[in-house]
């Protein structure tokens, strides 16, 4: 269930910011190119005006946000699918939506203090590494980038004998392919 879960929330979280991106026509080349002037005044290569530094982090910032928005957004909707579609314990699904940190519906956790421009420099050398993905928009290069530099730990695997203790009580764990209930 949990693969089948991932894969759900990571189309439902990649493709609402995608769909709002794609309105704008926003590319991963175009954050790139919009974001050149940033870096080069980071590694005090050139010179740029606040208007195009400010660009670069607003855009970036707005990015990051409607990930991490979409995923939530995109989780909370295929849960309430999943019970009634699918039939599964929805007071097992949603205490697992509960219990789940929001970074790793994306598998990106990033530091909690993490600074943007960290951020800037990450996805714009990723890009430069990937110039194949110059007309994606600039979602999935953020996704890819993300994922890439600051994937989740894997959870540890529960000790044998142990995995009945994982279910939540009040209810049977949620299953995958189980119809009615």
């Amino acid at each position: 269930m949990r693969k089948t879960l991932a894969a759900a929330l990571l189309t439902a979280a990649v493709a609402l910011p995608q769909s709002a991106q794609a309105a704008n026509g926003n590319t991963a080349q175009e954050w790139y190119e919009a974001c050149a002037v940033f870096m080069k005044v980071m590694t005090g290569s050139g010179q740029g005006s606040d208007a195009e530094i400010s660009y670069c982090v607003g855009q970036t910032e707005g990015v990051v946000t409607a990930l991490r928005t979409g995923a939530q957004i995109g989780a909370i909707s295929f849960a309430g699918i999943l019970t009634v579609e699918a039939g599964m314990n929805e007071k097992a699904v949603f205490d697992l939506f509960k219990r789940t940190d929001p970074n790793r519906l994306l598998n990106i956790c990033m530091p909690e203090n993490i600074q943007t421009s960290t951020q800037i420099e990450t996805i714009y050398r990723y890009y430069e590494r990937r110039k194949d993905k110059a007309a994606l928009p600039v979602t999935a290069l953020f996704y890819d980038a993300l994922q890439e530099r600051f994937p989740c730990p894997r959870p540890a695997a529960p000790a044998q004998g142990q995995q009945g203790q994982q279910r939540p009580q009040g209810g049977e764990a949620p299953r995958a392919g189980r119809p009615g209930g």
